[in-house]
């Protein structure tokens, strides 16, 4: 009853910011705290990697989803709102993002995740097959939702993967019925230089576009200048991947592509 009064009395001092509430708040945050920790759960989550698959051959360019299995081993549910964390292998080993489940996995159920996309851009001058890892967690502290006791057994998988190198001369040629489109450097960072050959009254529409062919960039007709002169294109807003140029001039149309690091 004591207690019951005090928090009453909080509200009260609180609201009207009378002496006594330092006390009474630093009593409600103690409760709260003991409160949170009592509903701390214990999940055993196993961890299967799907994609990419075992023997899975990424080319060169190529994004790939990072996607894998969770079982919950129980003893309680998991659900919507819990907070995983995971690691990949561009990574640093020591570091986790977090993912918010969008739905629940009860005890002895499991559930497939997307966890992110990635994509194959590497300076690897030849093919390389290597186990790709993936860890999921509770949390590294262990101080989230839920605590994993078994995060050394069950919480690790691996898929035996091979990545395509990427081209080295960091040039994209290419020739399409009249027209001559060249991009460089390939990878590029935070600028791509645009070259095409074409008749001198061209003014061509130059557009950029992901995988998914969303067009992210455009560039209008006339904003370009034609006739093997070089254009550089801002691509600092891009997120690092794959991407598809596209000159149109009249029915003319020429493709090319690029990496952004």
């Amino acid at each position: 009853m004591l207690f019951c009064l005090i928090c009453k009395e909080t509200t009260y001092y609180f609201s009207y910011m009378k002496p006594g509430n330092l006390f009474c708040t630093a009593l409600l945050m103690f409760a709260g705290l003991n409160t949170l920790q009592a509903q701390q759960k214990n999940c055993d989550m196993g961890i299967t990697l799907m994609s990419p698959a075992a023997g899975a051959v990424i080319n060169a360019y190529a994004s790939f989803n990072i996607t894998v299995r969770i079982v919950n081993n129980g003893p309680q549910d998991l659900v919507v709102g819990d907070t995983v964390w995971y690691n990949f292998p561009s990574m640093p080993l020591t570091s986790y993002r977090p993912f918010s489940l969008q739905e629940a996995i009860p005890s002895g159920g499991n559930s497939t995740v997307i966890l992110t996309t990635s994509s194959n851009v590497t300076s690897n001058p030849e093919d390389v097959t290597e186990d790709y890892c993936v860890t999921v967690i509770s949390r590294p502290d262990n101080a989230g939702s839920f605590v994993d006791t078994t995060i050394t057994t069950n919480n690790n998988s691996c898929n035996s993967v091979t990545f395509k190198a990427l081209p080295t001369s960091g040039i994209e040629e290419v020739n399409a019925g009249s027209g001559h489109l060249v991009l460089y450097p390939n990878p590029a960072s935070n600028s791509i230089d645009i070259a095409w050959a074409g008749a001198a009254k061209d003014k061509p529409a130059i557009s950029v576009f992901d995988l998914s062919g969303r067009r992210l960039i455009a560039k209008a007709p006339g904003e370009a200048v034609s006739g093997k002169e070089k254009l550089s294109l801002d691509i600092s807003v891009l997120h690092p991947g794959m991407y598809l140029v596209e000159l149109q001039s009249g029915k003319t149309r020429t493709t090319g592509r690029f990496i952004k690091q």
